[in-house]
């Protein structure tokens, strides 16, 4: 498991890599050994940063993680709250996201729904996307986490 994550409160002043670490020190000791991340990713990005940096949707970061942890993207899953993540993965070849109602996910399943109109009537970004709808991570299709063919 590789943790992507987008912290624009770090270019908008709210918060500081001191307290964006705090929190990443606390969600891994929650995961324990029975969880462990392979990395995390993270980048402090706001929403003016160039297309090619990492912060989503630009696909940037999860490539960076496949370079570095020799990840086969088109046998990756994604699961995010954002329809920007959603796209992120979509971008680097990933077949099959999750999009998860919690944190931000109830307020943008509207922009998601309509997302997934547009691949589903021909003008999609990767022809072989699956994408999930699930309420909340205990709704992931744990068939899943097998080989994808």
């Amino acid at each position: 498991m590789v943790l992507i994550t987008n912290q624009s409160g770090i270019a908008r002043g709210y918060f500081g890599w001191e307290a964006y670490d705090a929190v990443t020190q606390r969600l891994l000791s929650l995961l324990g050994d029975d969880a462990p991340l392979s990395g995390i990713y993270a980048n402090g990005h706001g929403p003016d940063a160039p297309a090619s940096s990492w912060r989503k949707p630009s696909p940037a970061m999860l490539q960076a993680a496949a370079a570095d942890l020799k990840l086969d993207l088109r046998r990756s899953l994604l699961v995010g709250d954002r329809l920007s993540d959603l796209q992120a993965g979509t971008r680097a070849g990933l077949r099959w996201v999750g999009h998860v109602c919690s944190g931000h996910g109830e307020q943008e399943r509207s922009q998601v729904l309509s997302w997934q109109q547009l691949n589903h009537s021909g003008n999609r970004e990767n022809h072989d996307l699956e994408l999930a709808l699930l309420t909340t991570l205990q709704d992931f299709p744990l068939e899943r986490m097998a080989p994808i063919a």
